[in-house]
């Protein structure tokens, strides 16, 4: 290993320290969700307003609910509930799905998570 080979390794390690910290990070909290369904937005709401809604999926209805800056499906019609199971999202960029009802549902917000599937 030659001295410009020493010195790309270096230059190399130094850029993914410093753009580790501005790309990979765990995202701010969230604005608002958005739901989809069948791959087409069908709403969006705040985060800061607490209620229930009602989403019509094709197997069923849905329900999300929103408290305390939070959302999460709390009832779904699919048969393993991984949807329900996710929990409850808060930061930019989450997203839970429930496939069988094809309802998707994600956290918007201004300084999202990097999720490097979707880069």
């Amino acid at each position: 290993m030659n001295a410009i080979d020493k010195g790309l390794v270096f230059l190399t390690c130094l850029g993914v320290g410093v753009l580790y910290p501005l790309y990979w990070h765990p995202g701010g909290e969230g604005d608002g969700f958005e739901v989809w369904v069948a791959g087409q937005p069908v709403m969006q709401a705040s985060l800061d307003q607490p209620g229930t809604y009602h989403i019509q999926g094709e197997l069923g209805e849905s329900v999300v609910k929103v408290q305390d800056g939070k959302v999460a499906f709390v009832s779904a019609p699919c048969s393993n509930k991984q949807c329900i199971l996710a929990g409850w999202l808060q930061r930019g960029g989450e997203q839970s799905h429930c496939l069988p009802n094809r309802v998707s549902l994600q956290v918007v917000s201004h300084d999202p998570i990097f999720d490097s599937v979707n880069f």
